[in-house]
């Protein structure tokens, strides 16, 4: 039985957090968005029963890219977005500043203090994270024996704090905010 839920903008539900019983009963006003919720759980329990989202959402394939920004920019991406369009894919770039590792970091902030490094935007200017900054907090947190050496673990460490994941990395916001604009749209 799910006992909690939690939902972050989708469609009109901005954030929501909710402990759920055996029996729930959600009423509301028009446009309250007592559907919109019914819409996130069609969709939890899609995804539970082994559906795709295209499966669940009747719509073409949904795609996420983050490429490192160095190696991409904005212009590049929303070209290839606009391409793909016409052959029924939906994709969302977000290039990442200035590469993907900047993601893990965010979990490890006291690290990122204790290195003297600037949490502000100087962080993403430094042109050698990956080798001088994510490096260390990846021989600190990371696993030699997982695929990758333990950076999905990191990362998911990083979307516990959202609030400074998104403070470090803006362009996560930019992307949350476009896939919910999309939700909303079909």
């Amino acid at each position: 039985m799910i006992d909690r839920i939690n939902i972050d903008n989708l469609k009109s539900l901005r954030k929501v957090d909710l402990s759920l019983g055996r029996l729930n009963l959600f009423i509301g006003t028009n446009a309250s968005g007592e559907s919109n919720f019914l819409d996130a759980l069609h969709v939890l329990q899609g995804v539970g029963n082994g559906f795709t989202i295209r499966e669940i959402l009747n719509g073409k394939p949904q795609w996420l890219f983050f490429p490192d920004a160095d190696r991409a920019n904005d212009d590049a991406m929303r070209r290839l977005e606009a391409e793909l369009d016409p052959q029924e894919i939906s994709l969302l770039c977000c290039p990442a500043h200035p590469e993907v590792e900047i993601y893990t970091c965010a979990a490890f902030r006291r690290d990122l203090r204790d290195m003297q490094t600037d949490l502000g935007p100087d962080i993403r200017t430094d042109p050698r994270l990956k080798e001088d900054i994510f490096k260390l907090l990846l021989e600190k947190h990371g696993d030699p024996d997982l695929p990758g050496e333990g950076r999905e673990r990191m990362t998911t460490q990083s979307e516990k704090n959202p609030r400074f994941l998104y403070a470090l990395c803006p362009e996560l916001q930019v992307l949350r905010d476009r896939i919910a604009a999309r939700l909303t749209d079909q």
